[in-house]
């Protein structure tokens, strides 16, 4: 082999080794004993629950209503969802407090698990709701590219919210990264989660007519709220 085979030969090698290390820490995780309900706040959390990083939260972590979303980047449904969520928000945000967990489905959505890994990245540095606004909001531009056009529109929105992009590379093979999704995917598993979205509200799952359009996630999270006041 000449020296520009050997390094791309050596290039395939890392990635194979790192999704089979990836793989494995994903098949090997015992979340048996977490509650599935509860959201992860703190690192010591995390590290108690080896989940790596802790829960993504918008509106109020401390509110009594909790919506779990389960969600894959490449998602028509999530796309959707996510819009419908920020539009409730605006309202009933000092009352609930949401939770975006990774399920990344790549049988079907094969850039989705980077993209996660992008976003939780991004989290890395205080900025993953810009990079998970962004990888909805232009979903159709990357879900179905190869490979080398996905990284590279990725970077490209990486400098739009102002990463530090040699940090970036280096935490999105990180094991914190690495081990937030695989815990994601475990525990959405565990609470029987098989397609996107799945969502949960103070521990049930929602059937689709209560959260597929506006008015439906409207009137089911002003249920929730009305009935913690009785």
């Amino acid at each position: 082999m000449n020296a520009k085979t050997w390094i791309i030969f050596g290039a395939a090698s890392i990635a194979i080794l790192a999704g089979l290390i990836f793989l494995s820490k994903q098949n090997s995780l015992d979340v048996s004993n977490v509650d599935k309900f509860k959201t992860i706040i703190s690192q010591q959390d995390a590290d108690n629950v080896k989940s790596g990083i802790p829960d993504r939260t918008n509106g109020n972590k401390d509110a009594k209503i909790v919506l779990i979303e389960y969600g894959d980047y490449s998602c028509p449904g999530c796309t959707t969802l996510e819009g419908n969520i920020k539009k409730v928000l605006k309202d009933y945000g000092k009352e609930i407090s949401v939770v975006f967990r990774h399920f990344p489905i790549t049988s079907i959505h094969p850039n989705s698990k980077i993209a996660a890994a992008y976003a939780e990245a991004a989290g890395l540095q205080g900025k993953f709701w810009e990079m998970h606004d962004k990888l909805f909001s232009n979903r159709t531009d990357w879900s179905g590219v190869s490979a080398d056009k996905r990284d590279k529109i990725f970077d490209e929105y990486a400098k739009q919210i102002g990463l530090d992009m040699d940090k970036l590379k280096k935490d999105i093979s990180s094991n914190k990264v690495v081990q937030k999704i695989a815990f994601d995917q475990a525990i959405g598993k565990a609470s029987g989660v098989s397609g996107t979205p799945s969502v949960f509200l103070n521990g049930r799952s929602l059937k689709q007519n209560e959260f597929s359009n506006e008015t439906e996630l409207r009137n089911t999270i002003k249920q929730a709220i009305e009935s913690t006041k009785k």
